[in-house]
C-alpha cells in the first residue's frame, strides 16, 4: 500500500526544501586565532590604532604578492573570503577569552586577531578556544630588536 500525501503538505515540503537549499552552507574550514604572547611594548597598539584596520587587513589578505610580475595580484588566497575580526582587549567588557570563544563559535572560519597581551596563564584558555572553535593558533612574536628595547 502506498502512502498518500496531502497536496498542501507536499507543496509546503517543496517550498521548505527550496528555501533550505537557498541558505548558504556552513563554512567548515578552520579559522585562525592570532594572539600576542605577553610581551608588553611589542607594538600591538600601533598595529590596531587605525580605526579601519579590519578593512585594511581584508584588502591586504585578498591580494598576494605575485613575484613573477612584481606586483600585487587579485588571486585566490586562503583568506580572500574570510571575515577578519579584531578584538581590542581594552574595549571588551567582561571576561575577554570567553567572549572570544563565543564569537569564534559564531564565525569559526574567520581570522580572529586578539589585541591583548596573552600571558602564560592564558595559553591554556587560548588552546581551549582554538580547539573548540576549530582555529589554528598563531602567536605573533616580536623580533630581537623589539625585545632588546622593551626588556
Amino acid at each position: 500500500s502506498q502512502v498518500r500525501i496531502c497536496p498542501r503538505v507536499k507543496e509546503l515540503v517543496d517550498k521548505l526544501t527550496v528555501a533550505s537549499n537557498a541558505l548558504p552552507s556552513q563554512d567548515t574550514r578552520p579559522g585562525l586565532l592570532v594572539f600576542f604572547p605577553g610581551i608588553p611594548g611589542c607594538g600591538k597598539s600601533s598595529l590596531f590604532g587605525n580605526s579601519n584596520i579590519q578593512e585594511v587587513l581584508t584588502k591586504k589578505c585578498s591580494k598576494i604578492w605575485d613575484s613573477r610580475n612584481n606586483n600585487l595580484a587579485s588571486i585566490e588566497t586562503p583568506f580572500k573570503d574570510r571575515q577578519i575580526i579584531v578584538f581590542e582587549g581594552d574595549k571588551i567588557e567582561g571576561k575577554y577569552w570567553p567572549h572570544i570563544l563565543k564569537r569564534r563559535l559564531e564565525q569559526s572560519s574567520s581570522v580572529t586577531i586578539t589585541d591583548k597581551n596573552s600571558t602564560p596563564n592564558a595559553w591554556d584558555i587560548i588552546k581551549e578556544v582554538s580547539e573548540k572553535s576549530k582555529a589554528v593558533p598563531l602567536p605573533i612574536l616580536p623580533d630581537a630588536t623589539a625585545l632588546s628595547t622593551t626588556m
